[in-house]
C-alpha cells in the first residue's frame, strides 16, 4: 500500500518548520529544488507498483513485445488463467498468475523488449513493474484545456521538468499518469488512471493548478524527505556571502544531513525479491 503527498504540503509543512511562511528566506522554487535534491538520493531505494496492460493482450504467435519507455526497473508479467492444482488452461473463471520463462533485452531502436521463451496462451496481459518518483515542478503548472472525468490524458500549458511515470491531484482528485508527449510549449500525460486513494474522478477546468505527488510504501520517508530537504536548503545560504550566519546555518546543514542518513539504517523496502523460474526450475518437464 503506497502514501502520497501533494509537493504543496510538502512545502507548506517545510514553511512552517522553518517559521517562512511569507518566503522571506526561501522562494518557493528553492523549496522545490532542495525537495527534488532529496528526492534524487531516494533512487534506488524508494519505489512503487505501478501496472501497465498489454494492448490486446497476450498472443499465442508473439514471443516479443517492446516495453514502453517508462518502464524501467523489476517487472512481473502476468496473464489471466483458471488455476488449479492440476492445470493452468483459460476459463470463465480466470484470475491473474504469473508468467514465467522471459528476459529483457535490449530492441533495434534503442529501447527494450521482453522476450517469452514459450509462447503462453492467447488472452488478457498485463505487467506489474516498480518506478521511482521523478522531479516535482519548480513552478505548479495548470491544465491547458479542461478534462472530463473519463479522459486518459491531459495537457499541462507548460514543460516542467518531471518523471515519466508519476501521480498527480488536481482539485480534490487523485490520479496516475504513464509516460508524456511533449510539444513546442506544452506537455501531454498520457495513460491515465483516475480517481486513486479513494477519490473520485470528476471534470476539472482550464487554468486549474495540476500538484505533483510524491508515493512512498512508508510514512517515515516523509519525515526522512523532510531532514535532507532542510539540509539543502540550509546548503543555499553557505553561499550567500553577505550573510553573517554561515556557521549557524553550517551547523543546521549537518544536524538535518545526520538526521536524514540515520533513517537509511533502519529502513527495509517493503517488496520482495525479484525472481523468474524456468522449466528446468519448476521440474515441469512432463
Amino acid at each position: 500500500m503506497i502514501t502520497l503527498r501533494t509537493q504543496l504540503e510538502l512545502q507548506q509543512g517545510l514553511e512552517y518548520l522553518v517559521r517562512d511562511t511569507t518566503n522571506r528566506r526561501w522562494s518557493d522554487p528553492e523549496f522545490y529544488r532542495s525537495l527534488n535534491q532529496a528526492l534524487q538520493e531516494w533512487a534506488g531505494r524508494v519505489r512503487f507498483p505501478m501496472l501497465y496492460t498489454i494492448t490486446n493482450g497476450w498472443s499465442s504467435t508473439a514471443y516479443e513485445y517492446t516495453l514502453p519507455d517508462y518502464i524501467e526497473h523489476n517487472i512481473q508479467p502476468q496473464q489471466k488463467r483458471f488455476v488449479n492444482e492440476w492445470q493452468v488452461y483459460p476459463s470463465a473463471d480466470d484470475t491473474w498468475v504469473d508468467m514465467h520463462n522471459w528476459h529483457i533485452e535490449p530492441n533495434s531502436s534503442g529501447g527494450r523488449s521482453m522476450r517469452i521463451d514459450y509462447l503462453p496462451y492467447a488472452g488478457a496481459g498485463r505487467i506489474l513493474y516498480w518506478a521511482e518518483n521523478g522531479p516535482v515542478p519548480t513552478t505548479i503548472p495548470t491544465l491547458s484545456a479542461g478534462i472530463d472525468s473519463d479522459d486518459t490524458s491531459l495537457t499541462l500549458a507548460s514543460k516542467p521538468t518531471i518523471g515519466r511515470v508519476g501521480y498527480v491531484k488536481i482539485d480534490s482528485e487523485w490520479m496516475s499518469y504513464q509516460g508524456y508527449t511533449e510539444a513546442a510549449s506544452t506537455l501531454t500525460l498520457t495513460n491515465l488512471t483516475r480517481g486513486l486513494l479513494g477519490t473520485t474522478a470528476a471534470s476539472h477546468t482550464s487554468s486549474t493548478s495540476v500538484y505533483w505527488g510524491v508515493a512512498a510504501d512508508d510514512t517515515g520517508l516523509y519525515q526522512q524527505l523532510s531532514d535532507n530537504t532542510l539540509h539543502f536548503l540550509m546548503r543555499f545560504w553557505l553561499f550567500n556571502s553577505s550573510s553573517r550566519e554561515t556557521g549557524v546555518y553550517e551547523k543546521q546543514m549537518l544536524f538535518y544531513q545526520d538526521l536524514a542518513n540515520r533513517y537509511w539504517r533502519r529502513y527495509a523496502p517493503k517488496r520482495g525479491p525479484r525472481m523468474v523460474l524456468t522449466l528446468q526450475g519448476t521440474g515441469a518437464w512432463w
